[in-house]
């Protein structure tokens, strides 16, 4: 034909109006009528992405995409709704209306993407939830191809160092280019060039003064944070608090020298690095680690412009492959963080206390040893022991009597070990005494196969305790202390107590309800609380005085 209606605003076929009509020129109403013959369809492609800051993949979340994106999709119902919902539904519906007013089939494809900071672990509920998202997204309307694919750190990594940032000549079309060159100065007077690398240009590692690292990070027209330089960073900032916040009081404090010695440092990676004259020059550089640290000192810049005594750790690589820019973006990214009671395996209460239990052990006492640091003996190792972290958390249990906090986890306690669970004006012996009765709950739960004391090993430790030194632990009193602690232990020593102590402590942890389920499935499920245990094991006491 030599002329095709199309309305001004898509409607319907069957449905056209008259009025408001257009004419479109005949060689473009062929065009599009021919091509409609042909094709019969108008093919459309939706990207859709979920980001998100988080270190893991939850289910849950997907299946929150899966029902949103199915809502973008769905098609709307009146023209409120349209109104209302113009940004998203809104545009499906004006797709398909295109498509009907030239007679044309609607295909959509649909590309779902959810990505986290977190390593995507191939968990068989997660694997089961994008197979559901594919299956819901593909029934409905107009979906003709749908892909859900996680995206996760290592990936992410992969997708930035291999296309950022963009520089001249990379697009034909300079208009495409989004991140300018840009270049800074560090003075070379802290730095150390590094041996020759592989495909390295050139490397250094040292310290530069806190005033040449703001001249890094700020822009040129003075108008804030050069954002651009930690585009592969994949982390973003934590906020003021927990590490930023002893950032912070370190540099703003009367030992803010030191921070050069307490600081990890910053990793830069750039294209060139050249040397000129008294200073080093860095070309479309990244900061692919330390961006906590640099935005720290960015946000205190007025403080610490003129801090002479500050100095900042920092690598400086110079490499265009991308290879190897996501190599040293994976590694310093990745490293193992320092994290829990290791923290604290180097002060001096802790060397103390592992020397006294080997003190304890040469003397002829039961073999325990203390593993103060992660992997200090080996899995072969069948002694028993106990890590920095169990005896912090049971000496919690058993004698600051609050084994509920302590079976949260090391995080519950950490603020306590910093505020003096660690003194080295504190005696050993607790600590020992501690360590002792949560290994013996542990043994009697592998012999009486009773997997429930595993679940409150704490109260059961709390509770033999109890039983051996009823009265309130004087923790303030080191000699009062040690005898508690010699009373526990001469109590532990005598001939048959481990039985009497375990079928105590079996009977304090058990209720009738349980010992009912233990008949019907042979796994009995503790339901008890602290209260419970306590009460049990104090009555216990109350009518055996020994």
């Amino acid at each position: 034909p030599e002329r095709l209606v199309l309305p001004d605003r898509p409607r319907r076929l069957g449905r056209r109006r008259r009025q408001g009509d257009r004419a479109a020129p005949a060689g473009e109403a062929r065009h599009l009528f021919l091509a409609g013959r042909l094709a019969q369809k108008i093919a459309v492609g939706l990207v859709l992405v979920r980001a998100s800051r988080a270190n893991r993949f939850d289910p849950e979340r997907i299946g929150d995409f899966v029902d949103a994106t199915c809502d973008f999709l769905r098609e709307p119902s009146g023209e409120e709704e349209v109104s209302r919902l113009s940004s998203r539904r809104a545009l499906i519906g004006y797709l398909r209306d295109q498509a009907d007013a030239l007679g044309l089939h609607l295909r959509l494809s649909v590309w779902c993407y959810l990505t986290a900071l977190g390593a995507w672990d191939g968990d068989a509920a997660k694997e089961i939830e994008l197979r559901r998202a594919r299956d819901t997204i593909g029934a409905m309307p107009w979906v003709t191809d749908v892909e859900v694919e996680a995206v996760d750190k290592s990936r992410l990594l992969d997708m930035m160092a291999t296309s950022l940032p963009l520089r001249a000549g990379e697009v034909d079309d300079p208009s495409l280019i989004e991140i300018e060159d840009y270049e800074a100065a560090l003075p070379a007077g802290g730095l150390v060039p590094l041996p020759r690398i592989g495909d390295v240009g050139a490397g250094y590692c040292g310290h530069v003064p806190v005033s040449a690292f703001l001249g890094l990070l700020e822009r040129e027209d003075g108008q804030g944070l050069r954002e651009a330089i930690f585009t592969q960073n994949v982390r973003g900032y934590q906020g003021d608090r927990g590490v930023n916040e002893r950032i912070r009081a370190t540099l703003a404090g009367p030992d803010r020298a030191e921070f050069l010695l307490r600081n990890n440092g910053v990793t830069v990676v750039a294209d060139t690095l050249d040397r000129e004259g008294r200073d080093v020059r860095l070309t479309n550089y990244q900061i692919v680690n330390g961006l906590q640290t640099s935005t720290v000192i960015y946000k205190m810049r007025d403080q610490l412009r003129s801090a002479g005594d500050v100095h900042v750790p920092i690598k400086l690589v110079a490499t265009e492959n991308n290879t190897v820019r996501r190599s040293i973006i994976d590694a310093t990214n990745r490293q193992t963080p320092i994290t829990g009671a290791a923290l604290f395996a180097a002060c001096e209460k802790a060397l103390s206390i592992e020397a006294y239990f080997f003190e304890r052990m040469r003397a002829g006492g039961p073999q325990l040893y203390l593993e103060r640091r992660p992997g200090q003996y080996p899995r072969s190792f069948e002694a028993p022991r106990v890590s920095l972290e169990d005896l912090l958390r049971a000496y919690y249990a058993v004698f600051l009597e609050a084994p509920q906090v302590a079976e949260k986890g090391f995080a519950a306690i950490a603020g306590d070990v910093d505020d003096g669970l660690l003194a080295p004006s504190l005696t050993s012996e607790p600590y020992y005494v501690a360590a002792r009765l949560l290994t013996l709950v542990r043994e009697i739960a592998v012999e009486r196969d009773e997997p429930r004391l595993a679940q409150l090993e704490h109260h059961a430790a709390l509770a033999i305790r109890v039983m051996c030194a009823p009265q309130k632990p004087p923790v303030g009193d080191a000699g009062a202390m040690r005898a508690m602690c010699r009373r526990v232990e001469l109590q532990l020593s005598q001939e048959g107590v481990r039985d009497t102590l375990a079928e105590s402590i079996l009977e304090a942890t058990q209720s009738p309800r349980d010992r009912m389920r233990s008949r019907i499935q042979g796994v009995p499920t503790l339901k008890r609380t602290r209260d419970d245990v306590l009460k049990r094991a104090r009555a216990k006491i109350l009518a055996d005085p020994r």
